[in-house]
C-alpha cells in the first residue's frame, strides 16, 4: 500500500509540476505579446519621427536658400 500512495504522490506532484509550467508558459505568452505590441507602436512612432526629420532637413534648405535671395535683393536694391 505504501507503493500506491508513493505512486499517487508522484502522479499529483507531476501533474502540480506540469500545471506550473503551463501556467508559466501562458504568462509567458502574454507578456510577449505585450512587448510585441509595444514594438510596433514603437516601431510607429520612430517611422514618424523619421519622416519629420527628413522634412525638416528639406524646410532648413530651403530656408537656406530663401534667406540668400533676400539677400541677393537686398544687396541689388542697395546698389541702385
Amino acid at each position: 500500500m505504501s507503493k500506491v500512495k508513493t505512486m499517487t504522490d508522484i502522479v499529483v506532484q507531476s501533474l502540480a509540476w506540469f500545471g506550473g509550467f503551463v501556467f508559466f508558459v501562458m504568462r509567458l505568452d502574454k507578456r510577449l505579446s505585450v512587448l510585441e505590441t509595444k514594438v510596433d507602436d514603437l516601431r510607429e512612432r520612430q517611422e514618424k519621427y523619421n519622416h519629420l526629420q527628413e522634412r525638416m532637413t528639406k524646410v532648413e534648405d530651403r530656408s537656406a536658400s530663401n534667406t540668400h535671395r533676400i539677400d541677393d535683393l537686398y544687396s541689388k536694391r542697395r546698389c541702385r
